[in-house]
């Protein structure tokens, strides 16, 4: 303390006598620990201080993080244009996570005009050095695409260094190649292997994906050929439990899709007897408070059946179901159902609330009227269900008057509609209970009407279209920052 004392006298003094004091002794040096220090501390206004004197002389590690506080506004105003100049002058001199920063800059638009080829520069240089995110970055614009043509077996290279350094996103993304074959040999083992990796790391989403994988028993072992069904029976259980072990873990992170499918393998009893609707109810709540419309229109299922639920939507013959599940209350069905119609327009669900109006349940009055508009709405989105239950209403003269053309019409646009279902190889297989049905009335309609009664009805068959697309979304791939 008395050496730091005695500085500023023998520096006063010298100034009275005129002598010019060497700037080593008139000024404490400034290094980039001093610097790094008091950022660390929280001293942002010292930090930027020290980082500036730094950065002007040069030191890429000190323009790096004067950049960092411009960009944040730590200390200072923030200014990403100036950022940017910084970001750069410490990449020029490879200061490594400039490098790598430069990339996200300009993939960004951060300060700079966006730019993908500059951002596929950087990577590409930050990558080269051996930066795991860069690699990881550049592996994923390979992959989609952008800037430059698809290389997909160069980003399985790429993201493989970033993986064998332990880069979740990359293990990630390498084992969806390797489950989908893009780009690689399709390998489940390698996949779930990958998967696991970013797994234990805590990424909920290759946690989902091994659960589904476990789910259908992909990459996992294999029984002899002539294995009993006793085997087959208690190797699919053991993969069953570890499907279940995996989305727990990542629907407890919020993972949605996991606590669905939590959910619907609760409901479906595949873990066994001892867990089922209860429990199923759980992860629906969960999965609803986040906006999901399918566990939304399963809760107003589940209350509208109460304890005699089922994931059929018919009958249970299963004892161990017996009393489980929500309380049946149509009000608190008619909230759900409600809430995912309206809200977010999900098909089931609009055809449930038709009939909640059409039989007047949860309180509300009978309306004909509001359920023909559901039902209508729901075929408008080539719904069957919907279909069958407009002709079952126009063959009725339920609320409307009596009309078998427009039955005919529409148990021919629902036969056709599921026609088309079991014509997709990916879709789920249509209800053969349907497909009677349209059939049924189909051919005793065309039996009972009149030539040109058939006629006009095929005219509007032809004439009809539906009013709504879907869009089906897609595997997410992912960029650090």
């Amino acid at each position: 303390m008395k050496q730091r004392a005695y500085i500023p006298l023998v520096f006063a003094a010298a100034l009275s006598l005129g002598i010019t004091t060497t700037s080593a002794f008139a000024q404490e040096a400034v290094t980039f620990e001093d610097a790094i220090s008091a950022f660390n501390y929280g001293d942002n206004d010292l930090a930027n201080k020290h980082f500036w004197k730094l950065a002007g002389q040069g030191d890429a590690r000190a323009q790096y993080y004067l950049a960092y506080m411009l960009d944040a506004g730590l200390g200072t105003g923030q200014d990403m244009n100036g950022a940017a100049n910084w970001y750069k002058k410490s990449a020029e001199q490879d200061f490594l996570p400039a490098v790598v920063y430069m990339g996200y800059i300009y993939s960004q638009g951060r300060g700079v005009a966006k730019d993908e080829k500059e951002a596929f520069k950087w990577y590409t240089r930050a990558a080269q050095m051996g930066d795991a995110v860069a690699q990881n970055n550049l592996a994923t614009m390979l992959l989609v695409g952008k800037p430059y043509t698809k290389n997909a077996p160069l980003a399985a290279q790429w993201f493989l260094q970033s993986a064998m350094q332990g880069n979740m996103r990359a293990q990630y993304n390498l084992a969806t190649m390797y489950r989908t074959g893009d780009g690689v040999g399709r390998n489940y083992k390698e996949a779930l292997k990958w998967y696991g990796f970013a797994a234990n790391q805590g990424d909920m989403y290759a946690q989902n994906a091994l659960g589904y994988m476990y789910r259908k028993g992909l990459g996992t072992e294999r029984l002899p050929a002539d294995a009993t069904e006793e085997q087959k029976a208690a190797l699919d259980l053991a993969n069953k439990q570890q499907a279940i072990e995996w989305y727990r873990r990542a629907a407890e992170q919020g993972h949605m899709k996991s606590q669905m499918a939590l959910a619907v393998m609760y409901e479906l009893g595949e873990a066994g007897s001892e867990r089922g609707p209860d429990e199923a109810a759980v992860w629906y709540f969960s999965a609803a408070r986040q906006g999901n419309e399918r566990a939304m229109h399963r809760l107003g299922y589940f209350y509208e059946r109460g304890p005699e639920a089922c994931p059929t939507d018919k009958t249970c013959e299963r004892p161990e179901r017996e009393g489980r599940g929500l309380p049946k209350d149509d009000k608190e069905a008619l909230k759900w159902y409600r809430k995912a119609a309206e809200e977010k327009n999900y098909t089931p669900s609009i055809i449930a609330l038709a009939r909640f109006y059409q039989n007047g349940l949860g309180g509300l009055r009978k309306d004909p009227k509001k359920a023909l508009d559901l039902f209508n709405k729901a075929a408008g989105r080539s719904d069957p269900v919907g279909m069958l239950e407009l002709a079952r209403i126009y063959r009725e003269g339920s609320g409307v008057p009596k009309d078998n053309v427009r039955a005919l019409q529409w148990y021919g646009l629902a036969y056709q509609t599921l026609q088309e279902q079991g014509k997709n190889p990916k879709g789920p297989l249509p209800d053969p209970d349907l497909e009677t049905e349209a059939t049924k009335w189909r051919i005793y309609l065309r039996n009972n009407m009149s030539k040109n009664d058939i006629e006009n009805a095929t005219r509007l068959i032809n004439q009809w279209r539906p009013t709504y697309v879907s869009d089906p979304g897609s595997q997410p791939l992912f960029y650090d920052k």
